[in-house]
């Protein structure tokens, strides 16, 4: 893919992306590859200043909004191969929330059901309250499971657990 490059908005044309997600600067009289820093979460950011003030911006939504247009607010901006390092243009995608959720447990990069931190049921206490067909009253799966009621009714209603 051949690298274009776009000015990022807001500065003064002190900036640029490209849409293989590289930054580069026209400070100091010269052009310059700058270096991506990385946040604890995996995302990529750079520190961009404008008269004197300094803030990070994450990279991905620097690419979509120089070369797509202003993300509108809600919408998230998506790692297609879920790979965050990752910030070419054409890896990314502006999706809603729950698309962007929905997207990352199908990647396995969000634990989901037995696997998530929270999780106080297995697949297997699911299947049993499923295959019940509600024969038995939602406390007593609770009290036998240690959840809220309201937890064993998302369950029968598919609301929680919709994998299993």
């Amino acid at each position: 893919m051949e690298e274009k490059w776009s000015d990022i908005k807001g500065f003064g044309g002190d900036y640029q992306v490209s849409n293989l997600g590289r930054i580069k600067s026209f400070k100091q009289k010269k052009e310059k590859i700058l270096k991506i820093q990385k946040y604890s979460n995996g995302y990529n950011f750079i520190t961009l200043s404008f008269n004197g003030e300094q803030k990070g911006y994450l990279l991905h939504r620097l690419v979509i909004k120089s070369f797509v247009g202003d993300i509108p607010i809600g919408l998230d901006v998506n790692h297609k191969d879920g790979n965050k390092d990752n910030n070419c243009l054409n890896n990314l995608e502006v999706i809603t929330k729950s698309e962007n959720q929905k997207h990352a447990a199908k990647l396995g990069l969000k634990p989901c059901g037995e696997k998530h931190k929270n999780s106080k049921l297995t697949e297997l206490q699911i299947k049993e309250i499923r295959e019940d067909n509600r024969k038995t009253p939602q406390h007593v799966f609770a009290k036998k499971f240690g959840v809220a009621r309201s937890n064993i009714s998302m369950i029968q209603n598919n609301k929680a657990w919709k994998q299993i």
